[in-house]
């Protein structure tokens, strides 16, 4: 039996630098840039490569030919968060917390 393993995430955002940006301040990711070679849809712009937790993500753009439209409803189909482990919870919610992290849910 194939043995599947994570290689890698992509995300969409209108916004690649901003996202990459919260990424790095709210959990210390490691954030690379190059650029999107010719002939392709975002040739020229910046290409967003992140690591966490061992996982590379890359952060793409929207396609300016298709801009996005609102937000879907929960619960929806698609990429709905990505979990993230901690040793101490309360210590890494006070951490984001203190970097102007909103929580949508707390207990």
């Amino acid at each position: 039996m194939t043995v599947f393993k994570y290689d890698h995430v992509h995300l969409r955002s209108p916004n690649p630098e901003a996202t990459a940006q919260f990424y790095e301040n709210m959990f210390g990711a490691e954030v690379s840039r190059s650029l999107y070679p010719a002939g392709t849809p975002f040739a020229g712009q910046s290409r967003i490569t992140m690591k966490l937790g061992g996982t590379s993500f890359y952060i793409a753009p929207t396609d300016p030919r298709a801009p996005n439209g609102d937000p879907p409803t929960a619960p929806h189909f698609g990429l709905e968060h990505i979990g993230l482990t901690v040793d101490n919870l309360d210590a890494a919610a006070a951490e984001l917390k203190s970097k102007g992290a909103h929580f949508t849910v707390e207990q």
